[in-house]
């Protein structure tokens, strides 16, 4: 799910639903729901969105590579080949870069029409799954579901740091309960975690504090 910043109230959500995949465009309320990949491949795989709210584009992963289409549906276009498993997508139209996430122990990199394709960050990653993007701090954020860590960098790959350390074990599988996705809002990340559970705590603090959104 994501929303470009207009003052229209929109959203742009991808639909995996009984197996049938689509990106769909519809007012927060849901209503207005129009599908906008109507015309994708047949053995299409939907992975990840992100808005492009200056050229009004949407940016996505479909059978690991990157394309876009415009908010009307049209123009569809393959950019770069991600790479194997490509995950999660993130575009910063200020910089007019992209990155994304992959099983090859790397994030990459992108002008965000596929030129300058390279790695971001390439050492001591496992897989890094959901991204996000820090706009006022010009910080890349993300997720490694091996290593059970939240870590960033700069957009520059500059910087590295290591966010959150966790540590939980699920009692039924004996499993690290690692975050998969997060998201940013102002001062604060809100994590979602392999067991479902959604924390919410600040960026700059160190201790091993959050809430818990989802409980009960």
């Amino acid at each position: 799910l994501d929303s470009p910043p207009t003052n229209n109230l929109q959203r742009i959500k991808l639909n995996t639903a009984n197996d049938f995949e689509d990106v769909q465009d519809s007012g927060f309320d849901g209503t207005n729901s129009k599908v906008l990949t109507e015309n994708k491949q047949k053995n299409s795989l939907l992975k990840s969105l992100s808005i492009d709210w200056v050229t009004r584009k949407i940016y996505l992963i479909d059978n690991d590579m990157i394309k876009t289409v415009d908010f009307d549906g049209n123009n569809p276009r393959t950019l770069v080949d991600g790479g194997i498993n490509s995950y999660d997508v993130v575009v910063d139209p200020e910089s007019r870069k992209m990155f994304w996430s992959t099983m090859m122990r790397s994030i990459f990199t992108a002008s965000m029409d596929g030129s300058q394709k390279k790695r971001l960050v390439y050492e001591n990653i496992e897989f890094a799954t959901g991204l996000a993007i820090d706009y006022p701090s010009r910080r890349l954020y993300w997720c490694d579901i091996r290593k059970s860590t939240i870590e960033s960098v700069t957009l520059d790959g500059k910087d590295r740091q290591i966010v959150r350390k966790f540590d939980g074990i699920n009692p039924v599988t004996q499993l690290l309960v690692s975050p998969v996705k997060l998201d940013i809002y102002e001062d604060d990340l809100y994590v979602t975690m392999t067991n479902q559970t959604i924390y919410n705590f600040s960026k700059f603090e160190k201790k091993n504090e959050f809430e818990e959104l989802n409980s009960g």
